[in-house]
Order: C-alpha cells, then sequence, then structure tokens
C-alpha cells in the first residue's frame, strides 16, 4: 500500500509532531510511505504564511506534483495549519486519491483550538456557525484579527464544501467524536472514527527502583493546570518532581522555595521515561479539552498510574479506580484528595493498578494494537474506491457535480449483487448540498439514475457528455416487466394504505405473475427504533427481489442507504412519486411533454403550491450552482 502523509510542522516541536514520526515509523515497517512536510515560520513570514492560509497554491501545487511523482493509494494529512493550508484538501480530491485527517486539535470546531479562554472552558463555537463569539473574545493569540481570519478560513471552506472531500476524520477519543456530532460542523457523522495516539516502548531503558513521588510531565502553562497543580502540593507532605517548561515556569521556579516541590527542567524522551517509571503516579490536571495527552500513554507503558482532571479526553482515557483516579477539574482541593487516597492505597492496589495500567497500554496504544487501527481504516477506504472503479467498469457512469451519473441501458444493471437504486434531479441536488446526510446516501448508491432535464443539462455543459434523463416511472416499469418475467417478489413500502391497495389491484391487473406485497409505515418525520425492526422484519420474512421505497426524498434515500445491508432484498429502489402516477391519485404529464423535456413544467401547473418551490426557486438556485461551477472549472 502506498501512503503519502502530510503534515505542518510546528514552530516549537509538540506532541502532535512526536504522534506523526511514531506513525511514520510503524507504518513503513509494512508499507510504502513518503512524507512531505511543511514549517509554519515565526515573524513575517510566518505572518504571509497564515493570511496566504486560506487559498495556499504554491502548497497545493507542491502536493499535487508529490501526488503526480508517488502515486499514492491515499493521503493522510495530520496537522494543516497554517502553512499548508485547507486548499490542498480540493486539490487532492480533485486528483482522486482518498484522504484520511487525523483531527490532533479542536480547531476545526473553535479558534482556540483547545476550547479555552482565559483559564475558563468555552464551548460557544460549538452550536455557532461561524464563531463569532470566540472572534469577540479573542480566543486565538488574544488578537480579534486573527482570530477572525483563521475563524474565516474554517467557515469559507466549510461553505465550500472543502471539509466533505475528507473520507474518514480519525478521532483520537470518543469524546472528540461527540464534540464533533454537537456542533454545527456539518460533516456526516459516519465519516468519524476513533483511532488513538500511542507510543513505541522504548526496551533500552533499563528498570528502576520506584520512589515515593509524583511527576508532572508538560508544557508549563496555564491550560496544563500549573497553577492547580502547585496549590495542590503547596503546604503539603506530598513529594512533586515537574518536568517542562514554558510561560509559567518561573511560578514553578518560586515554588521550588516549599521543600516538596522539585523542578527537573526539560528532559528528553529517554530522561521522561526513566522518571515515569520511578514516579508513583502521573498528576494530570489539565483544565482544557485535551486531544489525547501523549503522557498518559507514557505512564501506561511503565506501568505508571495517572491522576487526572474528568475532563474530555483524559476521563475517557483513564479508569478510575482501575489505572488511575479522576479528580473534578480545576479544582486544587480535589486533586489532594485523590493523592491522598492514592497514598494510602495498599501496596497490593498499587500494583494492581499499575498492572492494568501496563495492560490498558499493550491493548490500546502499543505498536502492536495500532497496526489493525490503520489497517482496518486504510483497506476499507481503498475497497469502496475499487468497488467504484469496478462500478464504472461494469457500466457506464458519468462522474458529474461529486456523483457518479448512470449512464447505460437498464439492462445493464442487474447482477447476482445487491444493489441500491436512487435517482437525482436539480431538486434533490440543492437539497443534498445543504444536508450532508442525504447527499451521503446518494453518492453510496449502486446506481444514481439522471431523473431530470437540469441534471442531463449539467452533464452536458460541465463535462460534454450527452446522457440520457431516465425517470423513477421508468425503472418501476422495466423492474415489473423483469419480475413479470421471472414470476418474482417485489415489496412496496411507503404512502397511505388506499395508494398501496390501488397499486397491488393494478399490479395484479397488469403483471398477474407477481407476488406483491406492501406496508403504509407511521407518517411521522423520524421514525423509531421499533419502527424500522418492523419494517424490516415485514420485508425479510417476504424476502422481495424488490424493494420500493416511497417516503418522499431525502428521507427514502437515507433509509435505504441505511438499512441496505440489513434488508433482504436483490434490489432496493427509492423511488417516491411513482407510488402516486401508478396507483392514478396523480397523473403523470403526458408522454409527448416528457419527451420534449417540459414535465416539470406540467406538474408545476397542476400542483402549483406544491411545485413552486421546487422548481421556481430551486430551479433557478441549480441553474446559478451549475454555472458557477463551470467559472471554476474554466480557471482551474
Amino acid at each position: 500500500m502506498k501512503i503519502l502523509i502530510i503534515h505542518t510542522r510546528y514552530q516549537i516541536f509538540g506532541g502532535e509532531d512526536s504522534v506523526v514520526e511514531q506513525e511514520l515509523k510503524l507504518l513503513k515497517k509494512h508499507h510504502n510511505v513518503e512524507v512531505l512536510y511543511f514549517q509554519n515560520h515565526q515573524g513575517w513570514r510566518g505572518a504571509v504564511q497564515f493570511v496566504g492560509s486560506i487559498w495556499n497554491i504554491f502548497s497545493a501545487k507542491i502536493v499535487r506534483e508529490k501526488i503526480m511523482k508517488f502515486k499514492p493509494d491515499l493521503v493522510h494529512i495530520h496537522n494543516w495549519h497554517f502553512a499548508l493550508g485547507p486548499l490542498v484538501f480540493r486539490e487532492i480530491s480533485h486528483l482522486k486519491v482518498p484522504i484520511v485527517h487525523t483531527i490532533h486539535n479542536y480547531r476545526l470546531l473553535c479558534p482556540s483550538g483547545i476550547l479555552l479562554n482565559k483559564g475558563q472552558l468555552f464551548n460557544h463555537s460549538l452550536n455557532q456557525k461561524f464563531p463569532y463569539t470566540a472572534v469577540f473574545k479573542k480566543v486565538y493569540r488574544s488578537s480579534f484579527l486573527q482570530t477572525f481570519w483563521l475563524a474565516f478560513i474554517v467557515w469559507f471552506h466549510k461553505k465550500i464544501g472543502t471539509w466533505s472531500k475528507t473520507e474518514k476524520y480519525l478521532c483520537l477519543t470518543s469524546f472528540a467524536v461527540e464534540l464533533f456530532q454537537r456542533s454545527k460542523f456539518d460533516v456526516t457523522i459516519e465519516k468519524f472514527i476513533v483511532k488513538p495516539n500511542f507510543v513505541i516502548a522504548d526496551q533500552n531503558v533499563s528498570e528502576v527502583k520506584r520512589g515515593h513521588h509524583f511527576l508532572f510531565v508538560g508544557r508549563l502553562s496555564e491550560e496544563k493546570g500549573v497553577k492547580i497543580l502547585l496549590d495542590a502540593f503547596k503546604n503539603t507532605s506530598f513529594e512533586l518532581k515537574i518536568a517542562g517548561d514554558g510561560p509559567l515556569r518561573q511560578l514553578v521556579l518560586d515554588a521550588v522555595k516549599y521543600n516538596n516541590i522539585e523542578y527537573l527542567g526539560s528532559l528528553e524522551n529517554e530522561e521522561v521515561r526513566v522518571e515515569l517509571k520511578k514516579a508513583l503516579a502521573l498528576i494530570l490536571p489539565s483544565i482544557c479539552y485535551e486531544g489525547m495527552p501523549m503522557t498518559i500513554i507514557e505512564a501506561f507503558s511503565c506501568n505508571t498510574p495517572v491522576i487526572t482532571s474528568n475532563l474530555g479526553a483524559m476521563s475517557s482515557m483513564v479508569d478510575n479506580n482501575l489505572n488511575g483516579f479522576h479528580f473534578e477539574y480545576g479544582r486544587p482541593d480535589k486533586l489532594r484528595e485523590a493523592i491522598e487516597i492514592f497514598k494510602k492505597l495498599p501496596s497490593e492496589d498499587k500494583k494492581r493498578m499499575e498492572s492494568n495500567a501496563y495492560q490498558n497500554y499493550k491493548e490500546k496504544y502499543s505498536e502492536n494494537s495500532q497496526l489493525s487501527y490503520f489497517n482496518d481504516i486504510y483497506v476499507s477506504i481503498i475497497n469502496k474506491k475499487k468497488k467504484r472503479k469496478e462500478m464504472i467498469n461494469e457500466m457506464l457512469v458519468e462522474p458529474c457535480l461529486d456523483y457518479m451519473i448512470f449512464n447505460d441501458d437498464l439492462s445493464s444493471c442487474f447482477t447476482n449483487k445487491k444493489i441500491l437504486i436512487s435517482t437525482i434531479n436539480q431538486y434533490s441536488y440543492c437539497i443534498a448540498e445543504l444536508d450532508l446526510a442525504f447527499k451521503k446516501a446518494l453518492q453510496e448508491s449502486d446506481i444514481l439514475l439522471p431523473d431530470g432535464v437540469g441534471i442531463v443539462a449539467a452533464v452536458k455543459l460541465l463535462n460534454n457528455k450527452k446522457i440520457s434523463k431516465i425517470a423513477g416511472a421508468d425503472l418501476h416499469k422495466y423492474l415489473l416487466n423483469d419480475l413479470n418475467k421471472k414470476k418474482g417478489k417485489c415489496f412496496y413500502l411507503g404512502s397511505s394504505q388506499d395508494t398501496l391497495n390501488r397499486i397491488t389491484k393494478q399490479v395484479f391487473t397488469e403483471f398477474p405473475s407477481i407476488k406483491v406485497e406492501t406496508f403504509s409505515p407511521p407518517f411521522k418525520d423520524e421514525f423509531s427504533d421499533d419502527d424500522n425492526q418492523q419494517m424490516i422484519s415485514l420485508i425479510n420474512n417476504f424476502k422481495p427481489d424488490v424493494l420500493f421505497v416511497g417516503m418522499t426524498a431525502p428521507k427514502q434515500e437515507k433509509w435505504a442507504n441505511r438499512f441496505k445491508e440489513t434488508v433482504d432484498a436483490k434490489v432496493i429502489c427509492s423511488i417516491g412519486a411513482v407510488f402516486d402516477f401508478y396507483a392514478g391519485t396523480v397523473a403523470r404529464p403526458n408522454e409527448i411533454w416528457i419527451n420534449l423535456g417540459l414535465e416539470w413544467f406540467i406538474r408545476l401547473i397542476k400542483e402549483p403550491k406544491r411545485m413552486w418551490r421546487r422548481y421556481l426557486y430551486y430551479g433557478p438556485l441549480f441553474v446559478w450552482m451549475i454555472l458557477m461551477k463551470k467559472i471554476k472549472s474554466a480557471f482551474n
């Protein structure tokens, strides 16, 4: 497998840089891996990088040339801020290479990156489409302009769909996935997967005797809870050693006057591991949402328990009373209580915690456990790409508008494989641009029929290819003829019972060899688990050759996509309005109008109250969107 890793290094080497090096070392043992580094700068060069990161054509050019030369199976991006910039996501997607992006912080949700402002948790940005509160509070570098510009870069690329071009987002913990799910990031939750960090344990570090002190390792800054740490240990008999550097270094030096606090300065990795093995426990009093603290994993790999704030990723990594303890974040007194409880534990209980810590490391954060994470994620993405290629080879499809639009005879659709068929028209295209779950359902359809003259015209304008409109009614008719010849079975799911009764009667009249079953689900915006289970049970008991789903878009496409693998049917079609057409409750326009491409016009005249928005609002909007794409492609 050929993998290209891209990462922007920070001005000062940090945790993310360390993670990239560890992953690179692991992946190179098993795959063909190359890395492309970018570097953030200080001063005027850094300012130019930051301002230009919204549309960095220079970094995009470097990435494009690297991909053309290396030809990777996928690209794995770590930090894009700010020397790299988001434009590379669009460039890589344009080259048809799948993208994996590891989320090390919360910059995509808030300019602060850590959801902290002035020592307090800051969650306002999660519920805002544009983080204006963060901008006014200057959460990034205490600067209004810099906070605004970073917020605008993320928002702008959200609006133009850049972030949806990533195949998988790798979050370090389930807590991070929950934050993105709660937020206004507007990327379907199915794109997010948990892939924790790891460390490669250094086997050269000799065994050392466990001491009687506690240890803090990390950046000496407010968000790391350094003030909480010092307040908890002052005027106590508990011994504390502190390793690291940062803006609160002087505060730590001042605290050394207390005989129980010792400052070790900055340590090399091997020295940190030795200190971790000596310590009774690692103390992690952070007051912000950490991505995934590497020091916890390092501690676990050294058989060292962790006492941490009950906050975000830290509380999910440390199991209270199993491999460490939690305490209420921001409370020195609660940290002191947790230390007292730990100190009073019998030696066998401490040994148990040490053993649990190392076992947790082996199961989740070791080199061996991580390889399966990467292989599962990478292989699933590459297989999905291969499946798309196979589909293109088996039948004619036209890639356009971020979809693979069917351009073949209906007879080529049906094989022994289960297939999901959906339709797309100008209205559903516009709705899908606002509803990413709907867009995902359309994109993951095995066959996507061009059910509208707008789509046919768009393919002609953008790709200079002529395709034919295939309506849901055409598909329905074709399948009924085929089922009648084979004496097959079909199931109609959706619409009212009266409409279903009319459909059943019509099928018996026209296609007497077909067995028909129907179900009218409850009319509600969202089905309950019981509703879904009832529908699936009825379908699977009948085992139809074809399942017709008619719940109106986008509800029907989402339902069919969600339960494709659960439903026991060879062909699943979302054909909404066809139910009413075939039942005769709504008359389809004459074939003359259909052939003239004016079916939409007749439907608008007949049902102006229901159809005006679809054709008079979304019609012009669709034309505008297609023209903008044509202009952009001309510039590209």
